[in-house]
């Protein structure tokens, strides 16, 4: 028996592999069953994850291998499908069915030689299979689509035939992510035919993804000296100058490709996605509406390319078309493109937690490198708090890739939902102006979902960044003016009083709460009494209630604007005062003594709901509606169980269905009253 080869049905129970400084014992049977388990459940998805690492770990495991191509066909993934059967050929050459799924899988692609090649390989395997005639059809129709691919080679028939097959196998290779045997099929190509347009553009995308951004770049501008408006060359290097920062440069390249009109494999996918990475979301959109008008909309032929043109509707605020075209796009590539489905998850979220459109996944939008070093601490990365080591980290990390900082705008302004939070939290973690002004447009703008752009404003504020006052934010699909909220509310004792305060002080307080002029009396009594062995803000600030009680308002007033000297950040005192002016119609009063208790960090309890009642009244008075709606929102979720609240709730509504009221009424033409007739 060869060595490593098992006895037909069996499967070993214990594999060994390398782990770390030792050798790790991988129950493999375990794991399979592990998998059946998860089938049989339903959980299809994890399945499918855990198979694929097993065949990753295992590559000379046949049962893994086999159990990937059902679930990919499952699945409708037919990239994973295919790489599953060529694993499978490799384990198993003689098997028909491997090479006939392999070249199925290929039908989807752009590799006609290869499935012409896989196709007779199979049929030599195996020419009574159930596929054979289907086979035998295809090889037919592929003769001439393969005679057009070679006519304009300069070599032989058979030999431009071979290279084009190392080239499709390169161009599989790169799809999988297997960069090097890409680079190494394609310099074979090259040595063969120098000027090969579509291998010097795929060196350029391996260049890229390993982390070469001046030789992907190089490498671009290689393929314009030969043709100048090559379309995928024009759409490489848009996206290589717009992840270097370069966006005039980029823009350069966009302009180029709008107008080129170069014959190309999936040309408007790939023109869509250039402008896609630009973000001229405007320029997919006018080019999509001049195709229907041509009726010609048929010619972007690909899932990815319809996805694109929906992230540009939905993010031109065309969201029902956009919906349209991401189900047309599922259905001409179903299960293969998650991307799509997520967009359209997102569609239907409120429109508060709804982020905005995105074309790419992350690895799009970065370099190898990039990505594996983000990895590493993507852990460390979306911990809530930031400490030392999470600012270290991302420190270190913008060091060593300086491309990353316009990554973080990017990601902020297109990226998906974790990308953008990602993002947020290396920016936030690295703690450097350059980023920090980046998060501030990404707070003030209508990027990311409204939930991601508050928390960039808070953090903002955090680090006084950003004043929290009266800031213009694009909440639920408006901008509204608002203040942004950071505070720690806590019950601890405000006052530390002696035993010969608090009682007085107790008595007078039950007294004040009768509320009758005689109660009063005595409540001021012994509120001066404690006075006498200690002067506090709250001991004043219920001298000056005994003093309305009484009617006594003028000195209650000049007692609280005693207090608002003596104790600047003593909240009753201000409300009073505040109030005072409320009531005598002088708001810009109100606002100078209420404002400055927003930019508190700390508030107590009990001074939350003295200050929410003056400040809901300054709010009212000033038609600010939606911030007093929002302020109404914090008091409730600080303490949900407050009588006011429920009060405040109906008086607003009150108010926004007055404000409803009158804009109707605006809305209805004037009428002259006709005039009486006399007769």
């Amino acid at each position: 028996m060869p060595k490593g080869k098992q006895p037909a049905g069996k499967k070993p129970a214990l594999i060994r592999s390398a782990s770390g400084f030792g050798m790790k014992q991988v129950d493999i049977a375990a794991e399979l069953r592990r998998i059946d388990r998860l089938i049989l459940t339903g959980d299809i998805q994890q399945a499918y994850s855990l198979v694929r690492h097993l065949c990753q770990r295992y590559p000379h495991q046949l049962e893994p291998h086999q159990i990937r191509a059902s679930i990919a066909m499952e699945l409708d993934d037919i990239t994973g499908y295919g790489q599953a059967c060529v694993q499978l050929m490799q384990l198993q050459p003689k098997n028909a069915n491997h090479v006939y799924g392999f070249a199925a899988s290929l039908m989807n692609g752009s590799h006609a030689i290869l499935t012409w090649q896989m196709f007779q390989r199979a049929i030599a395997l195996d020419p009574n299979h159930s596929m054979a005639a289907q086979a035998q059809a295809v090889i037919v129709v592929l003769e001439n689509v393969l005679n057009e691919i070679v006519a304009p080679i300069d070599l032989p028939r058979d030999e431009a035939i071979a290279m084009m097959s190392i080239h499709e196998w390169a161009q599989i290779y790169l799809v999988w992510g297997e960069y090097d045997q890409c680079r190494e099929f394609e310099l074979k190509v090259l040595e063969l035919q120098p000027d090969l347009m579509p291998a010097l553009n795929n060196l350029s995308l391996v260049a890229f993804m390993q982390g070469d951004l001046p030789e992907a770049i190089a490498q671009s501008e290689k393929v314009l000296t030969i043709e100048p408006e090559n379309i995928h060359a024009l759409s490489n290097l848009v996206r290589y100058y717009v992840l270097s920062g370069d966006l005039d440069r980029a823009q350069t390249f966009a302009d180029r490709l709008i107008t080129s009109q170069v014959d190309a494999w999936n040309p408007w996918t790939k023109k869509f996605e250039g402008l896609s990475y630009i973000g001229d979301d405007a320029a997919i959109v006018k080019l999509w509406k001049k195709l229907k008008r041509q009726k010609k909309t048929d010619e972007v032929n690909t899932g990815m390319g319809l996805h694109l043109v929906a992230v540009a509707l939905a993010r031109q605020g065309e969201t029902e078309p956009a919906r349209k075209l991401w189900h047309q796009a599922l259905a001409m590539e179903p299960g293969a493109m998650p991307l799509v489905q997520n967009n359209l998850d997102n569609l239907d979220k409120p429109l508060g937690e709804r982020h905005q459109a995105w074309p790419f996944t992350v690895d799009a939008w970065m370099t190898e490198t990039m990505r594996q070093d983000l990895t590493q601490g993507l852990a460390l990365i979306l911990q809530a708090d930031h400490d030392g080591t999470i600012k270290s980290f991302c420190q270190q990390y913008f060091e060593q890739h300086p491309a990353a900082i316009h990554w973080v705008e990017l990601m902020c302004d297109r990226g998906d939902p974790l990308s953008a939070k990602v993002a947020l939290n290396l920016a936030k973690g690295a703690d450097q102006p350059q980023l920090w002004e980046i998060l501030r447009r990404f707070a003030l703008g209508q990027g990311g979902s409204d939930m991601l752009r508050n928390e960039a404003a808070i953090a903002l504020v955090k680090s006084e960044q950003l004043d929290p006052d009266n800031v213009r934010m694009w909440l639920l699909g408006e901008w509204q003016e608002v203040f942004l909220i950071n505070y720690e509310f806590h019950e601890d004792p405000p006052f530390d009083h002696s035993a010969k305060i608090l009682k007085p002080l107790g008595e007078a307080l039950a007294l004040l709460k009768v509320g009758t002029i005689e109660a009063a009396i005595t409540a001021e009594a012994l509120l001066r009494q404690a006075l006498a062995i200690k002067t506090a803000p709250d001991l004043l600030n219920n001298l000056a209630v005994a003093y309305q009680l009484q009617n006594r308002e003028d000195e209650a007033i000049a007692l609280c604007r005693q207090i608002v000297n003596d104790y600047p950040i003593y909240v009753p005192a201000r409300v009073t005062i505040a109030g005072f002016h409320l009531n005598h119609g002088e708001i810009e009063a109100a606002d100078a003594l209420l404002k400055p208790i927003l930019k508190r960090t700390r508030f107590h309890i009990q001074d939350l709901a003295t200050f929410s009642e003056g400040y809901l009244r300054l709010l009212t008075q000033q038609k600010q509606l939606t911030g007093a709606e929002g302020w109404l929102q914090l008091w409730r979720q600080v303490t949900p169980d407050h009588p006011r609240i429920e009060f405040w709730q109906q008086h607003l509504s009150l108010l926004r269905l007055t404000e409803r009221v009158g804009m109707l009424a605006d809305g209805f033409p004037k009428r002259k009253r006709a005039k009486r007739s006399n007769g």
